[in-house]
């Protein structure tokens, strides 16, 4: 027979579970959780009403951060290996944040990419191990 102890470490700070919004970012290995929030994810600019926001959780469900999205559809939201949270707007944008809402780069993908626009994108980190 085989006995196990369950020991809680922290409560969980959720009122109550977050939303399974699109986009959203989690960094691995229990790092922070990014959230876009808008009444009308598809198209937040078009349909007036509250700004969307952005909003960042530690892995308990602590509120980090939020702040206002003042920018085209977003397609993609991921965490760089560095903490950074990494935006990828329709229009061909790129918006790098610090994980507190400080805007750390804003670039283009090209030109093709900004006059065609983007259909999908993904955010994707790897760490490099020594």
């Amino acid at each position: 027979m085989m006995y196990f102890c369950r020991r809680t470490f922290y409560r969980m700070r959720w009122p109550r579970p977050p939303p399974l919004v699109r986009p959203r970012a989690a960094e691995v290995d229990g790092g922070p959780l990014a959230l876009l929030q808008s009444p009308n994810s598809c198209f937040p600019r078009e349909q007036g009403g509250l700004a969307p926001q952005i909003r960042v959780f530690s892995a308990s469900g602590e509120p980090l951060a939020s702040w206002s999205w003042e920018y085209d559809r977003c397609l993609a939201l991921g965490w760089s290996s560095t903490h950074q949270l990494v935006s990828v707007l329709q229009s061909g944008r790129v918006i790098i944040w610090s994980m507190h809402g400080e805007q750390l780069a804003d670039f283009g993908l090209g030109d093709e990419c900004e006059s065609s626009g983007i259909l999908m994108a993904e955010v994707s980190s790897h760490s490099e191990s020594s």
